[in-house]
């Protein structure tokens, strides 16, 4: 747990257990601004809330505002533990309340004589199904009016009460008048919320896994290397945090460099791609920097440690994956938008009806609370409620069929309204598989060239060395070559009938590898990785859509260029790691709705910035927890195309069906508060707005999708 009197400076986390929605963590960040707290940021997704702490408040105190609004801190082995739960809450509410809803349901289905028309038999059913929302939505809906506030749960705890309560009187005072028996619509309104929250729910909860996963790279030990009194070097193994700045390590060949140094003895190749992208394993010699968390290739060194444990360049990574989600705008449901107007209006009309019909008119009181009632029913939140789950469902269904996974409805809104997508190069415009484009002889001699590289390739220890040689493996002949030398990090040498021949990094800088004969230049060697398919075609598309296309890549100028030429793509940034992406779609984001799509472990903090964030099933566990789209098509583009065509019918269809939603509110209302709906007419009326939304909703089915 935390500190009892965290440092003022220092940013402080604490898990927060039972937030569900944006509006629930909105009512903790209110909760924590009446302390003198500062930089406060609630996120329900994580389950977490960060501050400073300047006036160094106690933690015990900190824990009693959080508790006295209804929520409760936890400790970060508890908040573990508790994601590993079988079945969360949520779930076993909706089970339950599908048990005891369905035989209600069925009710309308057999004759008024039938058993399943017992009033006691429903108000039994009913009942524990009410109790759950009660309890579930309840808790939502009380401490948002009490923090001045009104959402769906108010909304929804409304519907379900006024049904509920309703029916309740009719059972105790008109036992034999059916038409005053409401439970299976209590009921289904509860049953129906909760299913849409279980998806939401189910849809969510892996994007909390991406910080797990960083920390999972995180080495946990290294070896230190020590000089003993009697002059003797002695290496052990220790944890990282035991490490000091100075202190001398050793890596060697599939050892994990276990924090930022610089190497003071040795050479190696150093795999950095889940730090940098650059897709090529590194040279690192005497003085070069090393990173922590980075695979010794081939080689071995000693570095001396530069870094902390939380200094590194990958703490730093988690931190601003942290930082990201914590930024995260709160995304509120369409519903949430309009409620908060709608229910106080709702409740006003219901009891002005009251006032209207026993005062003005002089109705018997039983007349003017039914008219009431008729209001709050026919006014219920399902339609509502089952506007936007019924769309995201027919929506996810149809992505799933094309191989795209998309988690939740929100992230359906954000993606249909982009306006920037950023692209990584490295696997996911291009497919990561690297190959020789094409050798350049310079002179008449083509078979002397390609014999001479073949033969040259077949001591490098270069990893596209392997390239070249399949290549030319049917093309050439292995030469009988002298002074073989390879100069890491450079290129390799030898003579030939003697003549001195060099193959390596390009001195031109017009290509990637070049061959050399008595220094003077005879062939180059292009190299390229493959762009993915129909990669012109979706950027072609997307542009269509008024939407801006950018390049962002931790490769070098040329290559990000050359391939913004082959797709048309008008901005690049090339050359940046993973904190400088972070920054560029820090500042993306906040003037235009941002998109990134990557694959890898540099890419986490930008995509957790961003507003939607697009991964491949191939890629990093990092980035797929970090993404809330998917694309199982990973050698092809086309399902970016799709997805984002996907959310813009499923987006259309969310805002038709709370439009009806909500214009067969305003119609209705204004008729049941003049008398001419009783309530069950009003609730038959309520039940064919669900069918409008139903079927506009399944109307998605048979869209075209490009």
């Amino acid at each position: 747990m935390e500190k009892e009197k965290p440092e003022g400076g220092e940013v402080c986390q604490i898990g927060v257990e039972g937030m569900t929605c944006s509006n629930c963590a909105k009512t903790v960040e209110n909760a924590l601004k009446k302390l003198p707290l500062e930089d406060i940021r609630v996120d329900f997704v994580s389950k977490e809330a960060q501050f400073k702490n300047p006036s160094h408040i106690p933690l015990s105190e900190i824990k009693k505002a959080i508790e006295k609004a209804g929520y409760k801190v936890i400790i970060e082995d508890n908040q573990s533990a508790s994601t590993k739960k079988r079945y969360s809450p949520l779930f076993l509410k909706l089970v339950f309340s599908a048990i005891f809803t369905f035989p209600l349901l069925l009710h309308m289905f057999v004759p008024a004589s039938h058993w399943l028309n017992n009033i006691w038999l429903q108000f039994f059913l009913a009942t524990p199904v009410y109790i759950i929302g009660a309890m579930h939505f309840g808790k939502g809906a009380y401490h948002a009016l009490k923090m001045r506030n009104t959402n769906m749960d108010v909304l929804i705890i409304i519907g379900a009460s006024a049904a509920y309560f309703y029916s309740l009187y009719g059972a105790l005072f008109y036992p034999h008048e059916h038409r005053f028996l409401f439970f299976e619509t209590a009921a289904s309104i509860i049953s129906i919320v909760l299913l849409g929250s279980y998806i939401e729910e189910i849809s969510v909860n892996k994007t909390t896994q991406s910080i797990e996963e960083l920390k999972n790279i995180q080495p946990q030990y290294g070896k230190k290397v020590e000089i003993t009194s009697d002059g003797k070097i002695e290496i052990r193994q220790i944890d990282v945090k035991d490490f000091k700045k100075g202190d001398v390590f050793l890596a060697a060949q599939g050892d994990v460099i276990p924090l930022d140094g610089i190497v003071s003895e040795g050479e190696a190749w150093i795999n950095e791609a889940m730090i940098t992208g650059e897709s090529e394993p590194v040279y690192k010699t005497v003085n070069d920097k090393i990173i922590g968390g980075t695979i010794v290739e081939k080689g071995n060194l000693k570095g001396i440690v530069e870094s902390s444990a939380n200094e590194t360049v990958l703490n730093r990574i988690i931190n601003l994956v942290k930082q990201a989600q914590s930024d995260k705008p709160h995304i509120q449901r369409l519903g949430d938008k309009v409620s908060s107007i709608f229910v106080p209006v709702v409740v006003f009309i219901a009891i002005t009806t009251f006032i209207v019909w026993k005062i003005i008119l002089n109705a018997p009181v039983e007349e003017a609370m039914l008219n009431a009632i008729a209001v709050l029913v026919i006014s219920c939140p399902c339609a509502m409620g089952l506007a936007i789950p019924t769309a995201v469902v027919v929506g996810l269904g149809l992505a799933a069929k094309r191989g795209i996974l998309i988690k939740g409805a929100s992230t359906i809104e954000e993606f249909a309204n982009i306006e920037t997508i950023v692209f990584d190069k490295t696997g996911t415009l291009t497919t990561g598989n690297f190959t020789i484009r094409k050798i350049d002889c310079l002179n008449n001699d083509s078979q002397l060239i390609y014999n001479i590289i073949y033969s040259l390739e077949q001591h490098s220890s270069h990893p596209i060395a392997q390239s070249i040689i399949n290549l030319l493996k049917n093309k050439a002949e292995v030469l009988p070559l002298k002074q073989l030398q390879e100069i890491p990090g450079e290129g390799i040498s030898a003579y030939y009938e003697n003549d001195k021949w060099y193959l390596g990094k390009s001195k031109t800088g017009t290509t990637e590898i070049e061959l050399y004969k008595n220094n003077e230049l005879m062939a180059k060697i292009e190299i390229y990785d493959e762009i993915k398919k129909d990669a012109r075609k979706v950027i072609q598309y997307l542009k269509s859509k008024n939407i801006e296309v950018v390049l962002l890549s931790g490769d070098n100028q040329r290559k990000c260029e050359m391939l913004a030429q082959q797709l048309e793509i008008d901005k690049i940034y090339f050359d940046k790691k993973p904190d400088e992406k972070f920054t560029i779609i820090e500042q993306l984001v906040k003037t235009k709705k941002t998109a990134m799509i990557g694959d890898g472990i540099n890419d986490a903090p930008a995509l957790e910035k961003a507003h939607v964030s697009v991964s491949f099933s191939d890629a990093t566990q990092v980035a797929i927890n970090s993404a809330k789209i998917i694309l199982l098509q990973k050698d092809s583009l086309i399902g970016l195309q799709q997805a984002h065509h996907i959310a813009l019918k499923t987006y259309q269809t969310t805002k038709q069906n709370l439009f009806w939603a909500f214009f067969y509110n305003v119609l209705a209302i204004p008729i049941a508060a003049a008398g001419f709906l009783s309530p069950i007419i009003a609730a038959f009326s309520m039940g064919f707005s669900d069918v409008i939304v139903v079927g506009n909703s399944l109307l998605l089915k048979w869209k075209k999708i490009d």
